[in-house]
């Protein structure tokens, strides 16, 4: 699924690419019968470092691939005329272990490159500085599943605009998100879910956001949480399967 997504996507076969030639991607484990390749996709710039016009179309009108290759590690690839062209990200990725999953990827306002993962019941965000104009590192932070979403196209709101990190708690519970603002210091929970669940990806509308996750016991399905912006201050609501809606809090 392309468009304005973020996330992974997922399948039942342990060979499984996301139907992206990036070359012979890491797979690791979704739910009891699923599998996850290790390939966030995301929308971004043209030119990354380069914001161009600052505007939502030269910040997020080209598709980008952040995948855990099994032989070179972590790439950064840009879609271009129809084919995955290799990018260089401005500082060389960390090593990931064994332990990890659940890459994410997202792009800031600056047009640089964000990503995130999951290690052992821990998450880690990697952000470029505008203090000390270098990659730094936010976390670990107890949780699982992560997916990062810039906020733009949401809100249309540039000025005040925010990389948000979305994720499961360790239980798998509740629905937690923390901003760029806070430098994600902060956890919110939006949603505590009826049973535990798996996050798969972040769409996101016109002043709305879907998020695309099952029930971890044996489902293939995937459902979706239709809400608003959290900075509108307008409850949301999260429909997983074989459970009623649920009111989400406010961020």
């Amino acid at each position: 699924m392309y468009g304005l997504t973020y996330g992974v996507k997922w399948s039942d076969s342990a060979d499984a690419s996301a139907g992206i030639s990036l070359g012979r991607v890491v797979v690791t484990k979704r739910t009891r019968d699923t599998f996850r390749p290790e390939i966030a996709l995301a929308r971004g710039p043209r030119n990354m470092t380069d914001p161009a016009e600052g505007d939502e179309a030269a910040l997020f009108s080209w598709n980008w691939a952040l995948a855990w290759t099994m032989t070179a590690g972590l790439k950064l690839f840009q879609q271009v005329s129809g084919a995955w062209v290799e990018v260089q990200p401005g500082a060389p990725f960390p090593n990931m272990p064994s332990s990890a999953r659940h890459v994410a990827l997202a792009f800031d306002q600056s047009a640089r490159h964000m990503f995130g993962w999951e290690d052992d019941g821990q998450v880690r965000v990697r952000q470029w500085s505008l203090q000390t104009q270098e990659y730094i590192f936010r976390g670990p932070f107890p949780g699982v599943d992560p997916v990062l979403l810039n906020d733009i196209p949401l809100t249309y709101d540039i000025p005040a605009s925010d990389v948000l990190l979305f994720y499961l708690s360790a239980d798998r519970l509740r629905v937690c998100a923390r901003v760029q603002r806070e430098n994600y210091e902060v956890e919110h929970t939006m949603l505590t879910l009826p049973e535990p669940g798996v996050l798969d990806q972040v769409v996101v509308g016109q002043y709305r956001y879907q998020i695309y996750g099952a029930t971890l016991a044996g489902c293939r399905g995937r459902t979706r949480q239709i809400g608003t912006p959290y900075r509108c201050g307008i409850t949301c609501a999260l429909a997983w399967k074989r459970s009623r809606l649920a009111s989400c809090s406010r961020l």
